[in-house]
């Protein structure tokens, strides 16, 4: 069974590695390094920052967004010292243009899965049988998914209702989200049912 707290701490953990493993340093102004982090590591990359500023005193900065953003501000010239992408494409790709140092290490293994709100009628599951029932009775009326010009697990979600059959049907129910943070909030706001991600820490190197 997926663990959300046993992840979170492993992330912390190997993300704490990541940290140290690179020599971040600060700007020419004395301004402390930026991290560039997808936004679904939020909660364990801030984890990660105080335990890193606690034991070696080195303040850094945080920002979180979607990945595909990221990797645009990084073409245009952005200073992150480091970036947590949600897909390894996006490292491979900037490496390709010479962008960063090396392809990266993958740090988890993301899933999509459905987030639905208290009370709804849309019950998950995995071949997305409720869905397609509840479109074809015209009973859906929102449906949130990130992003899939930018956001990486928006992407994996319209990929998954393609290969269901199921992505026509949804489009005039879209709601899209800026990254799957805010498309999760949209489902724990109780307004709509959401396309989500969870991850699986790796605590080795694959």
């Amino acid at each position: 069974m997926f663990n959300r707290r046993n992840t979170l701490q492993a992330l912390v953990l190997l993300g704490w590695a990541a940290f140290a493993a690179f020599p971040l340093t600060a700007s020419a102004e004395g301004e402390p390094p930026v991290i560039a982090a997808a936004s679904d590591l939020k909660f364990a990359v801030t984890e990660i920052a105080v335990a890193f500023t606690a034991e070696t005193g080195m303040e850094v900065k945080l920002s979180f967004g979607s990945t595909g953003n990221f990797a645009t501000q990084i073409r245009e010239g952005a200073p992150f010292e480091l970036f947590m992408a949600a897909d390894e494409k996006f490292v491979a790709q900037l490496h390709a243009e010479g962008l960063t140092r090396d392809e990266g290490a993958l740090y988890a293994e993301g899933r999509v899965v459905i987030m639905v709100p208290h009370g709804s009628a849309l019950t998950p599951d995995e071949n997305l049988d409720t869905l397609a029932a509840m479109l074809d009775a015209g009973t859906i009326t929102r449906f949130a998914i990130a992003n899939p010009e930018h956001a990486p697990y928006g992407l994996r979600a319209q990929e998954a209702l393609q290969h269901r059959g199921l992505w026509e049907k949804v489009q005039p129910h879209l709601v899209l989200g800026e990254n799957v943070s805010q498309t999760a909030q949209f489902a724990l706001s109780g307004n709509t049912a959401s396309c989500c991600r969870r991850a699986k820490a790796w605590t080795g190197r694959h």
